[in-house]
């Protein structure tokens, strides 16, 4: 499930076409809301906040200010004396966007279909199953639309397992067959998803683990590789999996064979893996390989590189980045796996996700889409945190913190969005997180993220003759929408 920075094949990216509401509160410090988006007039924008002092989509909304009342405001707020009326000039800054400068198309965001998610929510009653459901992919929730779901098992499950397990050394896989976890946990909460989503969810899948016999220490942990003799089993391994899930009408529409394959290699990894050399998967790659794999998968974990690697493989490679895996909790360093309403792995998660999007990445998908109070279940013992944890004694759920960073991308920047550069001018000293995009619908959509603990002063540049100034609060993610037509 995690390792570092992970950097593995997506194989066979396969691409298939086909009002307010405040929600109950708990006592976490925090105010949790669903949201509705509301579509800004011309020259005008809609803002959303989300501050650790406790808003959640907070909604505002202002004009495209135009030149003529700009020239004596652009010399005040760019001077390097103080007064009064200012604060020190790392407190303001100024971004300009450029729509001419295009990059990366989105493909979406989302999270995980995991043994354990559809187990805790399987737990809810029936209108409660269904809020879930909604927060994340309805229109007045977060709009997801992407899915990961293991192959077999993964270390969120309640017992480790693989698909055609027996008989041993069955090379044609005869008996490839649905576990109970697909027919009662994954599939029906992958359907329930189809039918609440208002848009196409795309479904990707990864093995954390083949069979036992085809792996040369023959155990679901470990040093491993894949035996030679059954590499054509293993890519027949993936397809049937496709076959079975296209019978319950479930497409895939893109494969990582091997989940982290750097967790087969070393030695305190406790859970479901494969394990695969650099050097061994180049010799198993012919020179025309490589124009089969659609795509690169990322993630989030230990992650000591810069993101500007992610440059060097889309200039290398020119393929689909896609950050595939996330959670906050997972480190031997971290005391506590679950930490309840915190507003750090937030700004983690936000800080990250603008980071990648940056460099080229074209989505991100959380992992589990929901835990116990635990971290679990895990049957390696591995708990980690999830932006909604489950309490199914109360038939309720927690939205976390990171639910609603999440939700400032999700929610706002559609699948087919570009994005658009976003520069300082000279000389320009303050600084604030950012990215931004231009949506099908000829909009922008701005994500700022102000990780100080002081309020910044923000003028947002549209295009020469016009600029929006806003104030952004310390701590805070805020989502602007813009609409810069003139009428």
């Amino acid at each position: 499930m995690r390792s570092l920075h992970n950097i593995a094949l997506i194989f066979s990216f396969i691409v298939i076409t086909k009002s307010d509401q405040k929600c109950r509160e708990r006592d976490l410090g925090i105010e949790g809301r669903s949201i509705t988006r509301d579509p800004p007039d011309a020259s005008s924008y809609v803002a959303y906040t989300t501050t650790r002092a406790g808003k959640r989509f907070e909604k505002s909304n202002g004009r495209i200010q135009a030149f003529s009342r700009l020239q004596k405001e652009l010399n005040d707020f760019n001077r390097n004396e103080e007064n009064e009326n200012e604060g020190p000039f790392w407190t303001r800054t100024t971004l300009v966007l450029n729509q001419n400068n295009r990059y990366q198309t989105i493909h979406g965001f989302g999270g995980s279909v995991t043994d354990a998610a559809a187990y805790n929510w399987n737990k809810l009653s029936e209108r409660t199953k269904h809020n879930f459901i909604s927060s994340y992919f309805g229109e007045d929730g977060l709009e997801y639309n992407l899915i990961r779901t293991p192959i077999g098992g993964a270390d969120f499950s309640t017992h480790p397992y693989t698909y055609n397990e027996y008989p041993w050394n069955d090379a044609a896989l005869t008996n490839f067959t649905f576990t109970y976890e697909d027919l009662f946990l994954k599939i029906p909460m992958i359907k329930y998803i189809q039918r609440v989503s208002k848009q196409e969810v795309k479904v990707m899948a990864s093995t954390w683990s083949p069979p036992v016999w085809m792996k040369t220490n023959e155990h679901i942990t470990g040093f491993s590789q894949l035996k030679p003799e059954f590499y054509q089993s293993f890519a027949d391994y993936h397809v049937k999996f496709m076959e079975l899930y296209e019978k319950a009408e479930i497409d895939i529409w893109a494969l990582t064979t091997t989940n982290e394959p750097i967790n087969g290699i070393i030695p305190f990894v406790t859970f479901n893996s494969l394990g695969w050399f650099p050097a061994e998967m180049m010799e198993n790659a012919d020179s025309d390989s490589i124009k089969y794999i659609d795509g690169i998968a990322v993630h989030y974990y230990g992650n000591f590189a810069p993101a500007t690697i992610f440059d060097e493989l889309q200039n290398r490679y020119n393929k689909i980045l896609l950050a595939t895996e996330a959670c906050e909790g997972p480190m031997p360093w971290d005391v506590m796996r679950v930490k309840l309403g915190s507003w750090e792995r937030a700004h983690r998660y936000t800080k990250n996700i603008i980071e990648d999007l940056n460099h080229h990445v074209t989505g991100w998908i959380d992992w589990n889409l929901c835990l116990d109070e635990r971290g679990g279940p895990n049957w390696a013992y591995n708990f980690v945190d999830a932006p909604i944890m489950v309490i199914p004694e109360r038939d309720e759920f927690i939205k976390q913190p990171m639910f609603y960073a999440m939700g400032h991308f999700s929610k706002f920047i559609p699948r087919g969005s570009q994005r658009i550069s976003v520069t300082y001018p000279f000389l320009e000293f303050g600084r604030i997180d950012n990215v931004a995009f231009r949506t099908p619908q000829g909009n922008i959509v701005l994500v700022l993220h102000n990780s100080n603990t002081f309020e910044m002063d923000v003028r947002i540049n549209v295009d020469a003759i016009r600029h929006i100034t806003i104030k952004v609060e310390a701590e805070s993610i805020i989502t602007m929408e813009i609409n810069t037509r003139l009428f």
